[in-house]
């Protein structure tokens, strides 16, 4: 190495070279070194680092920048002020040391992890970030850390669409729900069932409205067998039932505490159910089925009153199912709705809001959209967004469907929801067959 390469220079100079030669070679090395050195800059000169433009769009790095050079760039750099010198000696020890992480820690023999935030395991980390209400609104700082923001990731593919769920723990906004570890959950935060490492847990519902989660006394024998050795035993159903909307025929009764086996091939797979006052719609790995009221057409069927489940005629192949009040959205390679017309509906076919408003459909009808959509967020506040697949940014409704927006950035989370549903998705289902 040429001596002149480290000889001590105006600290201006120093800091603009070395900043140079990091973008080059240090851009990609954890902790963001350049970043650092800016910011040593400014603390010092308090201004902010003048970039030479030639330099700072050259995508092809010179032959002669390597980290090591890098490196005695830094330690020849003049003492600064001692803000910004506890940022380049930040840069420094990145370089000798490596940067401190907060996933994949490589340990010595007998070497322990340091006592941090970063350093609990997963479950541990995400009880924390519950618990401080990180979840409601995601605020992006608690998820600068890589591990925080994997713990996010993580729940993001788990949670139920009620309720938050990760590691086994489930935290509705009233906090921890204080049952063993969670296998899966359904229902709602009213009324739900948890299947849990020791035994099935319950909740409201007319059998205890108030009551707090309770092992579950079924009275089905059926369901007493599934608990006892947790192996499939049929699908079973319980509840409201005064519009007929659990199938169980037209003499049942209005509700039932006891779990009465569910009207459906027993071979089919449930993937989602969907559910109002006066509908259920049951989404299985052979198609879709309905029972309920049908008061506006919502079930995708001409007739009112089906007591039993009947297999619903669908558009095309769909991935997923939302029951709205008294209107059905599905998804597959576009998205379908039947049942009453929503504000949503018009504001994305761009139709004035005195246009908007057309009678309930029994058939389902394509939902034209301004932009082809790679995916969507659906809530029943008629909060919907979708992101472009042109990757172009994202665009949806707002405001009870009454807004329609467009963004160019792309959308991750949206509050209401805890899934984002792709199209096309790869298992999907065709229809009764």
């Amino acid at each position: 190495m040429d001596a002149s390469e480290t000889t001590p220079k105006d600290p201006i100079d120093a800091l603009i070279e070395a900043y140079h030669i990091s973008v080059a070679v240090a851009a990609d090395v954890p902790g963001n070194i350049p970043s650092l050195l800016a910011h040593a800059y400014s603390r010092h000169f308090r201004t902010n680092m003048p970039l030479i433009q030639d330099q700072e769009n050259d995508d092809v790095p010179s032959s002669s920048y390597t980290l090591e050079l890098l490196l005695a760039k830094l330690v020849a750099i003049p003492p600064l002020s001692e803000k910004a010198q506890t940022l380049l000696d930040r840069a420094r020890s990145i370089l000798t040391d490596g940067p401190p992480l907060s996933m994949n820690i490589e340990l010595a023999d007998g070497q322990e992890l340091p006592d941090a935030l970063h350093t609990l395991l997963q479950g541990t980390l995400w009880a924390i970030l519950m618990t401080a209400d990180a979840w409601e609104g995601h605020d992006p700082l608690w998820y600068l850390c890589k591990k925080t923001a994997f713990a996010r990731r993580a729940a993001e593919a788990d949670s139920a669409s009620f309720v938050p769920l990760y590691a086994g723990r489930a935290f509705p906004p009233t906090g921890r729900l204080a049952i063993p570890p969670v296998v899966a959950l359904h229902g709602s935060m009213d009324t739900g069932v948890a299947v849990t490492a020791k035994g099935v847990f319950r909740w409201g519902g007319d059998w205890c409205p108030a009551c707090g989660p309770h092992r579950a006394v079924w009275g089905c024998p059926v369901v007493e067998a599934y608990e006892r050795r947790l192996r499939p035993a049929g699908h079973v159903v319980a509840g409201d039932n005064d519009s007929g909307r659990l199938g169980l025929g037209p003499d049942a009764p209005s509700s039932t505490a006891v779990f009465i086996p569910l009207h459906i091939p027993k071979t089919a797979t449930i993937l989602t159910v969907a559910s109002s006052c006066d509908v259920m719609l049951v989404l299985t790995d052979v198609g879709l089925f309905g029972a309920g009221a049908n008061l506006g057409g919502e079930v995708g069927l001409p007739q009112e009153s089906i007591h039993t489940f009947t297999p619903v005629p669908l558009p095309g192949p769909i991935s997923h199912v939302w029951l709205f009040a008294r209107s059905t959205i599905v998804l597959g390679e576009r998205l379908w709705f039947t049942g009453h017309y929503r504000a949503a509906y018009g504001q994305l076919e761009g139709r004035p809001a005195e246009e908007s408003h057309r009678c309930a459909s029994t058939e389902f009808w394509t939902l034209p959209l301004p932009h082809e959509p790679s995916d969507v967020f659906l809530t029943a506040s008629d909060t919907w967004v979708f992101n472009r697949a042109d990757r172009e940014g994202s665009f949806g409704t707002s405001d009870d469907g009454d807004v329609y927006w467009e963004h160019p950035g792309t959308v991750v989370s949206v509050c209401g929801t805890s899934r984002r549903h792709p199209f096309g998705s790869r298992s999907m289902v065709s229809g009764w067959r």
